[in-house]
């Protein structure tokens, strides 16, 4: 399992076009936190029961990762740019 976690360190093709990275929870967080200066930012439980989180880095890089209740991981999508917008799409302030 530690090398299917491991390639996430070194991928440079978009997780969406890749077989999703599963594993352990806290492996996939270490790896993310140790390797990308990715910490929690938002979470939320999804309908089906499922934990989403999205996790940034201070340079701006970006995971999304779904964890199910039994404490298994997979990144579901990652990239760079993230900004947090404090209006609504209107222009309003939130």
């Amino acid at each position: 399992m530690k090398a299917v976690l491991t390639a996430i360190a070194v991928a440079a093709t978009p997780v969406s076009a890749q077989e999703p990275v599963c594993g352990d929870v806290r492996e996939l967080m270490a790896i993310l936190q140790n390797d990308y200066q990715e910490e929690v930012l938002f979470s939320a439980m999804r309908n089906d029961g499922l934990l989403l989180l999205i996790v940034v880095s201070p340079s701006g890089t970006w995971s999304e990762v779904v964890v199910s209740p039994e404490g298994n991981a997979c990144l579901a999508a990652s990239g760079a740019n993230f900004e947090v917008h404090r209006s609504k799409p209107d222009g309003t302030d939130m």
